[in-house]
Formats: structure tokens, C-alpha cells, sequence
């Protein structure tokens, strides 16, 4: 299965350059979150929502072909209060109204062919708070995907902790807020995981012995490399 990851946009429309004539020809296209805010190049709010509207046909338009990830700061326009930096009251309405009118439509994590697809990625600190706090017996690639959208449900900001890598004042993160150092550390065990969050250079992997995490770029210094990978 060939699939396409399209990394943290925060606004940047490269997206539709880099899979230009290469639809047909993939299995998957998976964006990683983060359409909300900018970072290191500036967008308007019209350029920023626009972009996201246009991302949200694009997955109308090829349904299942598509998946559509939930990032950090798309999460503080979901909940409708600041989590991270750089919110915007300006559009947070309106982002606020997209997201939620939109919800069905976006996902917290993906999994296919054994390889757990999230924004910034699962850590074996974030499975053991989740199985002690909701008393669940035990999480495997099998159930993952069910415990953590029930965790999402009863309790989102349980999804979003921040490590002290961060600047949280936790010893692990969730999987919208991992830094590419919690995952060298704290990677969940025995699987291979594909993220975004962090700016890396493109196909930068952490080899494990078992298993490799891939990590997707920000597009903030090079919009002309397309993230493929075969599972």
C-alpha cells in the first residue's frame, strides 16, 4: 500500500503542488493535522481558513482515499479555548465552527497494516497513565484505536498533554504534543508509527531495532518534497 503523508500545513498550500497527477497512483493520503496557525511563514486568517476549507473538499472529493489528522492547534479551536501558542481569537470562531460542523470527517488516530498513524505520535508514559486513570486492562495495536477515541470522548485534554520537553510540566506526552525527544525516549514499544509535529528534515526515521517511527516536516524550509512510504 503506497501512502502519502502530508505534514503540519499551519496554512501552506503546498499540498496541492505535491500530489498534483499523483492521486490516481496512491492507496492513501493522510494529512497529519495542524491546518490551524502559521509558524515560521506568516498567513493571513482568509489564507489559513481558506486553505483548511479546501483541504476538507479535497477529502470530500476522494472519501476514503483521504484521512484527516487532528494536531495540537487544531485542538484549541475543537475545545474552543488557547492549549497552544500562536491562537488566534481573530478566527477562532470560525475555526471553532469548521472543525465541529466538520467533525465526522477528522480522526485523532489512524491505524492500517499495523502502523499507528497521529500528529506527534504514542508513548509508552501516555498508554500507562491512560490504562491506570480508565482501568483498562490492556492496550494493544488491536485496541488502540477504540481506547484512545474513548478517551478522547470522556476527557480531550487526556489527549493532549504536554511533556517537560514541551515545556509541560508532565514526564510523558500525549500523542498531539510528543517532541521528536520524547519519542527517542518514550516511543510505545514494538511499533511502527508515523508522525508530524516536529520540524525534521524530510524522511528523517527513528530506527529502532523492531520498529521505526517516520517523521513528517513542517514544509516550513522545503515544500517540494512529497513523504512516501510503502506498508
Amino acid at each position: 500500500m503506497k501512502i502519502a503523508i502530508i505534514g503540519d500545513l499551519h496554512g501552506k498550500n503546498c499540498w496541492k503542488k505535491l500530489l498534483k497527477d499523483k492521486i490516481d497512483f496512491l492507496d492513501k493520503i493522510i494529512f497529519m493535522g495542524d491546518y490551524s496557525d502559521d509558524s515560521w511563514i506568516t498567513f493571513t486568517d482568509k489564507e489559513i481558513v481558506s486553505n483548511l476549507k479546501e483541504v476538507i473538499d479535497f477529502k470530500k472529493k476522494y472519501n476514503e482515499k483521504v484521512e484527516l489528522l487532528i494536531g495540537n492547534h487544531d485542538f484549541q479551536y475543537i475545545v474552543g479555548y488557547p492549549t497552544a501558542s500562536r491562537y488566534r481569537e481573530t478566527y477562532a470562531k470560525e475555526m471553532h465552527q469548521i472543525f465541529n460542523e466538520n467533525e465526522k470527517l477528522f480522526k485523532i488516530i489512524f491505524i492500517k497494516n499495523n502502523c499507528i498513524f497521529s500528529h506527534a505520535g504514542i508513548t509508552n508514559g501516555w498508554i500507562d497513565f491512560i490504562k491506570k486513570k480508565y482501568n483498562i486492562e490492556n492496550i494493544t495495536i488491536n485496541n488502540l484505536e477504540e481506547e484512545v477515541n474513548k478517551v478522547y470522548e470522556l476527557d480531550k485534554e487526556d489527549c493532549n498533554i504536554v511533556s517537560f520537553r514541551r515545556g509541560g510540566f508532565n514526564n510523558f506526552a500525549g500523542f498531539l504534543w510528543a517532541d521528536t525527544e520524547d519519542l527517542i525516549e518514550d516511543a510505545w514499544i514494538n511499533y511502527n508509527q508515523i508522525v508530524g509535529h516536529n520540524r525534521v528534515k524530510p524522511y528523517s526515521v527513528i530506527k529502532r531495532e523492531n520498529y521505526n517511527i517516520f517523521l513528517s516536516d513542517h514544509f516550513d524550509t522545503n515544500q517540494d518534497i512529497l513523504l512516501e512510504i510503502d506498508i
